[in-house]
C-alpha cells in the first residue's frame, strides 16, 4: 500500500507543478502527455463525427458565397448566401473555396475530417502555448480536450472561427520564441496575425498587446513599424484580387465594424433589453470600457518597468524616431519572455471577449485555448503570490477552484438557448477571472519588488502568529 501511495503522491506532484519547473526527463513526460491527449482527443472527435448528427447553420451559406467567387464574381456586394452577403475578408474566400474544391462541392461528410484535422491542430498549438509559457501545470491540459462546445464548433458546425484562430495560435508560438533576430520574429508574428484577420477580424483583439511587445525590444519603434508593415502587406496581398476590382465594396463589406448582431443569438448579454442591446450608445459604452481596461493592462501589467506605457512610448517610440539609442531594460527578463508574451497576447484577447457587444456560440473558440494559461496566471486567492512564475506549488483548493471555473464557463457555453441567468453567470465568471489577472504580475522590475514585499508581509505575519501563540 505504501509504494502505491508514494506513486500516487509523485504523480499528483508532477501533474500539478507548473510546466516551467520541469526540466530534463520531465520534458519527455510532457511530450508523452501531450501526444497521449491528442491521440485520445482524435479518437473522441472521430466518435463525435460518427455518432452526433451534423447541424446546418452557416456551411451552406459559406459554400454559396465562395461559389459566386468560383463563378467569377469579384464584387463583394454580389457574393451572397442564404444568411446574407459575405462579410469576411478575402482569406476566408480562399480557404473555403479550397474546401469546396477538395470536398466535392461542399459535401459535409467530406468536410468533417478536414475540420477534425483543424481541431486537432488547434488543440496541439494550444498545448504548445500552455507548456512553453510554463505557468499552468500539466493537469490543466485536460481543459483543452474535454470541451463539448469546441468539438461542436469544429466538426459539427464547420464554422470559420476555429480556422481563423490557427494562424493566430501560430503567431503566439512564434512570439514566445527567444531569438536574437527580434525584427524577423515580429514580422512573422504580424504576418500570421494578419492571416488570421483575413479569415475573421476577431484576431485583431490581440493587436494592442502585439504592439506593446514589439516596442519593448531594444529596437523599439522599428520592430513595431516592421510588424505593422507585415500586417498591412499581408492584407494587401490577400485582398489584391478584390481591391484591384471593387475596392469600395470589399472594404465596406469585409471590414464592417458597425455590424449589429441579433439579440436572439447573444450568449453574454441576454439579460440586456433588446432595445438597449442594439443601440449605438450601448456599443460605444462597451468600446470605451474595453479601451480603458486595455490601457490599464498595458500600463500596469504588460510594461514591466516603472513608467509604464508613457515611458515605453517616450524611450522606445518617439525617442527612437528622434535618434535615441533605446532602452533594453524595458524588455522583460529573458527567462520570463515566453510567459510575458503569452500573457499579454491572451489577456488582450480575453479583454476583447469580456467587452464584446455580442458573443455567439462559435466565438468560444476565440479564447477557449487560453483558459488553462489565464486561469493559472490569475491570482484568485490571497495566499497565492502575484507572480505565477514563483508559484512552485498550489494547494488542492486552488486547483479545484480553477477547474470549477473552467467547467462553469464550459457549461454556460453549452446552454441553448442562452438566457438571462446564463449570461449573468458568464459575465460574473469573466469578471472574476479578469480581476484575478489584474492582481497578477508576469515580468520583472516592479513585479519583483511586489513579490519581495508580499514575501516579507507573509513572513512578518508568520512571526507575529508564533509570538502570539
Amino acid at each position: 500500500m505504501a509504494p502505491l501511495l508514494s506513486l500516487l503522491t509523485a504523480v499528483y506532484a508532477r501533474s500539478t507543478a507548473p510546466c516551467a519547473t520541469m526540466r530534463g526527463g520531465s520534458n519527455a513526460f510532457l511530450l508523452l502527455l501531450v501526444v497521449g491527449l491528442l491521440v485520445m482527443d482524435a479518437l473522441l472527435t472521430a466518435l463525435v463525427i460518427a455518432k452526433v448528427p451534423y447541424t446546418e447553420i452557416d456551411w451552406k451559406a459559406y459554400m454559396q458565397e465562395v461559389g459566386a467567387y468560383l463563378d467569377g464574381e469579384r464584387d463583394y456586394v454580389n457574393m451572397k448566401g442564404d444568411t446574407g452577403p459575405l462579410v469576411y475578408p478575402a482569406g476566408f474566400v480562399y480557404v473555403y473555396a479550397t474546401l469546396q474544391r477538395i470536398t466535392g462541392g461542399g459535401v459535409v461528410a467530406n468536410a468533417q475530417p478536414v475540420f477534425a484535422a483543424f481541431y486537432i491542430l488547434y488543440v496541439a498549438l494550444a498545448a504548445a502555448i500552455t507548456v512553453r509559457a510554463g505557468v499552468a501545470p500539466p493537469v490543466a491540459l485536460a481543459m483543452l480536450c474535454l470541451s463539448k462546445r469546441l468539438h461542436s464548433i469544429f466538426v459539427l458546425r464547420l464554422f470559420n472561427d476555429g480556422v481563423a484562430m490557427l494562424p493566430a495560435l501560430l503567431a503566439i508560438v512564434l512570439a514566445q520564441t527567444r531569438t536574437s533576430s527580434t525584427v524577423a520574429r515580429d514580422v512573422g508574428v504580424g504576418a500570421l496575425l494578419s492571416l488570421g484577420v483575413s479569415v475573421k477580424m476577431n484576431v485583431l483583439l490581440m493587436a494592442p498587446a502585439a504592439a506593446v511587445l514589439w516596442l519593448q525590444h531594444p529596437k523599439g519603434v522599428w520592430n513595431a513599424l516592421a510588424g505593422a508593415a507585415a500586417v498591412l502587406t499581408v492584407q494587401l496581398a490577400v485582398g489584391y484580387e478584390f481591391l484591384s476590382t471593387y475596392p469600395a465594396s470589399y472594404l465596406r463589406k469585409a471590414f464592417e465594424f458597425g455590424r449589429v448582431f441579433l439579440h436572439v443569438w447573444t450568449v453574454n448579454f441576454k439579460f440586456v433589453p433588446e432595445e438597449i442591446f442594439v443601440s449605438k450608445r450601448f456599443a460605444l459604452s462597451l468600446l470605451a470600457v474595453h479601451l480603458v481596461v486595455l490601457l490599464w493592462f498595458g500600463h500596469r501589467r504588460w510594461c514591466t518597468q516603472p513608467g509604464g506605457l508613457v515611458r515605453l512610448l517616450r524611450e522606445q517610440g518617439f525617442g527612437r524616431l528622434l535618434g535615441g539609442k533605446g532602452n533594453a531594460s524595458l524588455a522583460p527578463k529573458r527567462e520570463n519572455h515566453a510567459a510575458h508574451a503569452t500573457t499579454a497576447l491572451l489577456v488582450a484577447n480575453f479583454v476583447g471577449v469580456c467587452f464584446a457587444r455580442s458573443l455567439h456560440y462559435q466565438f468560444y473558440s476565440w479564447y477557449a485555448f487560453s483558459l488553462p494559461h489565464l486561469l493559472y496566471t490569475a491570482r484568485l486567492f490571497p495566499w497565492e503570490t502575484s507572480n505565477p512564475l514563483r508559484r512552485e506549488t498550489l494547494p488542492l483548493v486552488s486547483h479545484a477552484a480553477r477547474f470549477a471555473m473552467w467547467l462553469a464557463i464550459e457549461v454556460i457555453w453549452n446552454v441553448y438557448p442562452s438566457n438571462a441567468t446564463s449570461s449573468v453567470l458568464l459575465n460574473v465568471l469573466h469578471g472574476t477571472l479578469l480581476l484575478g489577472l489584474a492582481a497578477a504580475h508576469v515580468g520583472s522590475g516592479r513585479e519583483a519588488r511586489i513579490d519581495r514585499d508580499e514575501s516579507a508581509t507573509r513572513k512578518s505575519a508568520r512571526l507575529a502568529s508564533k509570538k502570539t501563540s
